[in-house]
C-alpha cells in the first residue's frame, strides 16, 4: 500500500510538472501577469520523507517581504531531518528579500511549524513476557521555530523554484510510554527505557519547491 501511495504521488507530481512546462511554452502571453506575487509549490525533496509538501507564498506590492504558508501530509512512515514521523503539519513564515536582480531573489527569515507526528512503543503484556509484546503507534503534538535562507529562481514568466534551509528548534510532547529499540536488521530488541515528556531540541530543515507564480 505504502509503495503504490508512492507511485501514484509521484506520477502526480509528474503530471504537475508537465503541465507547467507546457504552460509556459505555449501559454505565456494570455498568463504574462506579474511575476512572484503569487506562488503555489510541490516540494519534491520532501517526497524522500513520505511528506506531501504544498505551500503558498503572496508577495506583498511594493514590499521587500512575502507571507509563506506551508501545508504538508505524511503518507508513509519515514523520519524526517527533524527526527519525526509527522502526520501533519502546518504554518507560517516570513520571506525577507534582499535587494536582486531577476530571475534570482535570495531571502530569509522566520518560520513556524505546528502539528501532529506518530511514534512507535512497546505494548508488553501485564505477564512481562517480551516475546508476546505488540507493536503500537501514539500521536505527539509538536512545534517547530525556523530561520531559512535560501533563494527562489524564476526561469520562466509562470514557473517558480524555491529552495532554502533553516536552523532553528523543535518542542515535542511525548508520550510516556516505552520506545522502539531496533538492531539494524530491523529486529526489535529488548528495552526498558521510556520517551522523555516535553522534549527540545534543535533541528535542520531543508526544502526544494517547484511551482506556478501568478
Amino acid at each position: 500500500m505504502f509503495r503504490e501511495n508512492r507511485i501514484l504521488t509521484i506520477l502526480l507530481v509528474s503530471v504537475f510538472l508537465t503541465t507547467l512546462l507546457s504552460v509556459n511554452l505555449l501559454g505565456q502571453n494570455y498568463l504574462a501577469v506579474k511575476r512572484n506575487r503569487n506562488v503555489i509549490s510541490i516540494h519534491v525533496n520532501d517526497f524522500l520523507y513520505s511528506d506531501i509538501l504544498i505551500s503558498y507564498e503572496h508577495k506583498k506590492r511594493n514590499k521587500d517581504y512575502g507571507l509563506y504558508f506551508p501545508l504538508a501530509y505524511n503518507f508513509g512512515s519515514v523520519e524526517n531531518l527533524a527526527g519525526l514521523d509527522n502526520t501533519f503539519y502546518t504554518g507560517f513564515g516570513i520571506h525577507y528579500y534582499f535587494p536582486s536582480q531577476e530571475p534570482l531573489f535570495f531571502h530569509a527569515g522566520p518560520e513556524v511549524h505546528m502539528g501532529m507526528a506518530s511514534v512507535e512503543y512497546i505494548d508488553v503484556p501485564p505477564n512481562g513476557q517480551f516475546e508476546n509484546a505488540q507493536i503500537g503507534k501514539e500521536s505527539l503534538f509538536f512545534a517547530r521555530l525556523l530561520f531559512n535562507g535560501g533563494f527562489r529562481y524564476s526561469p520562466a514568466t509562470n514557473m517558480s523554484i524555491l529552495t532554502k534551509i533553516g536552523l532553528g528548534i523543535q518542542y515535542a510532547d511525548f508520550p510516556n510510554i516505552p520506545y522502539v529499540s531496533r538492531r539494524s536488521d530491523g529486529k526489535i530488541v529488548r528495552n526498558y527505557e521510556y520517551y522523555q515528556n516535553k522534549i527540545i531540541t534543535p533541528v535542520l530543515n531543508f526544502t526544494i519547491g517547484v511551482g506556478y507564480s501568478f
